[in-house]
């Protein structure tokens, strides 16, 4: 499956890249995108970086975008994107049609990460810590929220793009043999159970945009499961389920007791607890 996964070594994309610029750009449909509301951006877009790139070895490829600048973000781009790999949101990030299935898997993951931010957001106003941390949460959640729509008008823009060109067929597929055992996956699903599976496919093909909270909760509910009481809806997992996931991850990962965990520099909010304690 190299083939439609961009970031592996031989990838179509790949192959594309390494061809000629314009046929590249023909071939994948490659696109740039720019976005007025984060600020102004006066320097030349993607596209335009990577027709005048003149070692295509600086080119970074990932699954949801390619880097004409090898994943190393000007000044001018931070000023607007504010982290990195927010590369939906980013100016000169380049998009092609076999990124279709990466930005779905990272929007899905955005999607799970921006409803997580929402209850420590809420927790924190209950809280009433600092405005400052209140701030920087608030942010970093309306971040999330713009690179999912960003991630959705790429998408769209892309599958128009595959459709009114004759040469690509019904489906973005390079073995449409694929297709038959398939697994659909939507951007906007409801269904609980089928949301989840989704984001268990997501979490195979791209481990890179799987959190370590969605981790905890595919363990809450495996658990649940072999007992016989699994639930997938959002609230049968608590804060304290996914904490509580979290360390017992750690504990079986380094083979330690309660009492060594709590000794132990690995969470140092724990330090001083013990199982007499």
């Amino acid at each position: 499956d190299n083939a439609i996964k961009p970031s592996a070594k031989h990838s179509a994309m790949r192959d594309a890249l390494n061809t000629s610029a314009e046929d590249a750009i023909k071939s994948q449909h490659l696109l740039s995108i720019k976005i007025p509301d984060l600020g102004d951006y006066g320097g030349k877009d993607g596209i335009e970086i990577f027709r005048k790139s003149q070692n295509k070895a600086d080119i970074a490829v990932y699954d949801d975008c390619v880097c004409p600048v090898g994943g190393m973000c000007p000044v001018e781009v931070l000023n607007i994107i504010k982290e990195e790999r927010r590369c939906a949101l980013c100016p000169i990030a380049i998009f092609g049609l076999d990124h279709i299935s990466g930005l779905k898997a990272k929007a899905r993951s955005l999607d799970f990460e921006s409803k997580s931010k929402q209850r420590v957001l809420k927790n924190a106003i209950h809280r009433k810590v600092s405005s400052q941390t209140i701030e920087n949460i608030d942010d970093r959640l309306m971040n999330d929220r713009l690179e999912i729509s960003a991630c959705v008008f790429i998408i769209n823009t892309l599958e128009q793009h595959a459709k009114m060109d004759p040469a690509q067929g019904e489906y973005v597929c390079r073995d449409p043999d694929l297709l038959r055992n398939a697994f659909k996956i939507s951007l906007d699903c409801e269904d609980e159970i089928q949301s989840f599976l989704s984001r268990l496919v997501d979490a195979k093909a791209y481990p890179q945009f799987t959190s370590g909270d969605f981790l905890a909760k595919v363990e809450i509910a495996a658990r649940r499961f072999v007992h016989g009481g699994v639930q997938f809806g959002e609230e049968s997992f608590s804060d304290i389920d996914v904490v509580a996931g979290h360390i017992a991850a750690i504990m079986r990962k380094n083979k330690l007791t309660f009492d060594e965990l709590s000794k132990s520099e690995i969470l140092p909010q724990l330090q001083g607890l013990s199982n007499g304690s």
